[in-house]
């Protein structure tokens, strides 16, 4: 009988060990989510994503692939995958994102960084909204750096469009191909299978995939700066890939995608060659064309001779003379920078044209690597991407005094001393306005997290003419700190503000007494952090 108790201890003991073991094989094994078949589209990605703990399933064993992701979520996960410390990051004091909440730490970590900034509207940073695919892209193109612009466009993005550039980036890396009707449909919520196959791809090339290998110079011409070159303006080189746009080769064939190199007549013999040019860049592995005489200039009696060279080397010399069928063409351009192709009539008798039909490039097997950008600073913050997370606000006292900001890109305003700036706010003040009826001003929220705010401060050009003295006021909580007055002629000037532990700046501009249009420019604002 005294045996029993110790049978029974050895059975337990058993019974713990085997359990430990299978629970611990159980979770090796890959694909452990119970609505995870190996076959799951998605299977690979969310068990690379939880192999490394940077995403969990729920209390059942399920992963729930279908559901909807929110912000909330989305900042945990990404939190772990881009393994950012949470501890003593600066309270980004949002309205909806308590101390006490459990996102709080991971928000925390990803306003200080600058990555959802987009997100933040008013204060509030929504964690319980479902995350869409443009704020999709917009957090994983700033967390990794992402640049590059794609030849795919989508119907549904125009240039406007808030996360354009963000899309185009996640494109651009081969992150995203969209939809197969062309569009990206941004504001469709994101599952958390999706969500798990983004990010897996940025975070290991081997998910990532070039899909279709063929670039087409119909889309691809964008991407590789389709570029022209001749000796006088007789040598020319054209490209056309418009859909309603034809040329037919001498043997009959009509192409729609095609690019021509002409020689006129009375070009001047011996006088150079026309080449067109493609930098390739590392990223192209062959080269191929359909090469022949256009229909048009099927019966010239040149010899012109073709030369195509890659980084300067020979690759292919042909000559071609009428009455020559069209001919393939393939080369290798694996590794090579950049490619020309240059054609000459040694000595021109008549006009001569000859086709590229449909010319595509083959990317390289390998998935390019990704194509980095700068992160967010985390110590200075460029007004063309600060000023929406910190919330620039504008005011006036009658419509006559404004505020306006650009950070286009393509869009650059001159000082009065003729330099040319593309971040810039500018402040105005019509004529009409009322003598000593206000202030216009520009508020930023700073909430402590900056120390200097600086600027170069000056007229515009448009207005440099200008009568009126104008008086600046920089002001932090309602304390003034400089004061300027401003008028025609003046040289612009840099600014430096200490902010140091203020929460509201505010930048104040008058004309006493307005006789004509006035405009003060705001060049390259920053403002730098604790």
């Amino acid at each position: 009988m005294k045996k029993i108790p110790y049978i029974a201890f050895i059975v337990v003991i058993f019974l713990l060990f085997s359990n430990l073991v299978f629970n611990y094989g159980k979770a090796e094994a890959k694909n452990s989510f119970k609505d995870i078949s190996t076959s799951y589209w998605a299977a690979d990605e969310i068990d690379y994503l939880s192999s490394k703990g940077i995403i969990s399933g729920f209390n059942d064993g399920s992963f729930k692939p279908g559901q909807y992701i929110t912000r909330g979520q989305a900042a945990i996960m990404l939190t772990k995958a881009l393994n950012l410390s949470t501890q003593n990051r600066p309270n980004p004091n949002l309205k909806d994102v308590s101390t006490r909440s459990p996102y709080y730490k991971p928000v925390s970590a990803l306003a200080d960084e600058n990555i959802i900034d987009d997100l933040i509207k008013d204060g509030y940073y929504y964690p319980g909204q479902l995350l869409t695919r443009g704020e999709m892209a917009a957090i994983l193109a700033k967390s990794y750096g992402l640049g590059g612009t794609s030849t795919e466009k989508y119907i549904d993005v125009p240039d406007y469009y808030w996360a354009y550039e963000y899309i185009q980036s996640l494109a651009a890396n081969h992150i995203t191909t969209g939809f197969s009707d062309k569009t990206f449909r941004p504001n469709q919520p994101l599952t958390r299978a999706e969500f798990s196959v983004f990010l897996s791809r940025i975070m290991d090339s081997k998910f990532r995939s070039v899909g279709n290998r063929t670039v087409y110079l119909d889309n691809g011409i964008e991407e590789m700066n389709f570029q022209k070159g001749y000796s006088d303006n007789r040598f020319s080189s054209y490209y056309n890939a418009d859909e309603y746009d034809v040329v037919e080769s001498n043997t009959g064939e009509v192409f729609k995608n095609y690019f021509t190199m002409y020689i006129d007549r009375w070009a001047d013999p011996g006088n150079g060659w026309a080449y067109v040019e493609f930098p390739l860049n590392g990223r192209y592995e062959t080269f191929s064309t359909i090469v022949g005489l256009t229909k048009q200039y099927q019966n010239t009696t040149d010899e012109i001779h073709l030369k195509f060279t890659a980084d300067g080397q020979p690759l292919k010399n042909m000559t071609w003379t009428a009455g020559m069928l069209t001919e393939n063409v393939t080369l290798n351009v694996k590794g090579k920078k950049v490619l020309r192709i240059y054609m000459e009539v040694a000595d021109p008798k008549d006009d001569a044209e000859l086709g590229f039909f449909n010319p595509v490039f083959t990317l390289v097997n390998e998935p390019a690597p990704l194509i980095s950008a700068p992160r967010p600073s985390k110590t200075v913050v460029y007004n063309d991407n600060g000023i929406k997370m910190m919330n620039f606000q504008k005011g006036y006292s009658d419509n006559r005094f404004s505020s306006y900001y650009n950070a286009d890109e393509y869009d650059v305003i001159e000082s009065n001393t003729g330099e040319v700036f593309k971040n810039y706010f500018t402040m105005y003040i019509d004529r009409w306005a009322d003598p000593g009826n206000g202030w216009s001003y520009v508020e930023y929220p700073l909430n402590g997290k900056y120390k200097t705010f600086k600027a170069t401060v000056g007229l515009t050009k448009r207005y440099q003419n200008t009568t009126n003295n104008m008086t600046l006021i920089f002001s932090a909580d309602q304390q003034p700190l400089k004061t300027m007055t401003w008028s025609a002629g003046m040289l612009t000037q840099d600014v430096s503000i200490d902010v140091t532990g203020k929460k509201v700046l505010r930048i104040y501009v008058e004309v006493p007494n307005p006789t004509d249009d006035s405009e003060i420019g705001f060049f390259n604002p920053i403002f730098i952090k604790n």
